[in-house]
């Protein structure tokens, strides 16, 4: 059975994941700036360093779990277009999304993409099947 949404919607998630992950590491050279820096610090902030280095973790945290998580998500469609188990893909997007919802803070809408794709492949019904029973009833 073709499974070109789900497959599409996990390709999407992917690309928004990569657009995600380049936006977070220009932002990250953006907040270690002397002018942001100087902002911070006039913003009343005590402990600046200590301030960027969480937020800098923090976002190194979610770039390598979004990356990770756009990684098996890539494999998976490619199962998926292969017509390899349906319902093991749509566990492991569901999985990845979940996952990336916990830990890959910001990168919520790829994360809504591979659910829904991981809700479809699960839901969704084979046509084949179907028709088999219908035959063995006869």
């Amino acid at each position: 059975m073709k499974r070109k949404t789900e497959f599409v919607l996990g390709i999407v998630a992917i690309v928004i994941a990569i657009i995600a992950i380049i936006i977070s590491f220009v932002s990250l050279s953006a907040f270690e700036s002397p002018m942001m820096l100087s902002a911070l610090k006039s913003s009343g902030i005590t402990d600046v360093n200590k301030y960027v280095a969480d937020i800098t973790n923090q976002t190194y945290i979610s770039i390598v779990v979004c990356s990770v998580l756009s990684v098996i998500v890539l494999i998976t469609s490619i199962m998926i277009k292969k017509d390899k188990s349906p319902l093991i893909c749509g566990i492991i997007f569901l999985m990845c999304g979940v996952l990336g919802f916990f830990f890959g803070f910001g990168f919520c809408i790829s994360n809504i993409l591979v659910i829904v794709a991981g809700f479809l492949l699960i839901l969704k019904k084979n046509k084949d099947e179907k028709l088999e029973y219908v035959k063995e009833g006869e």
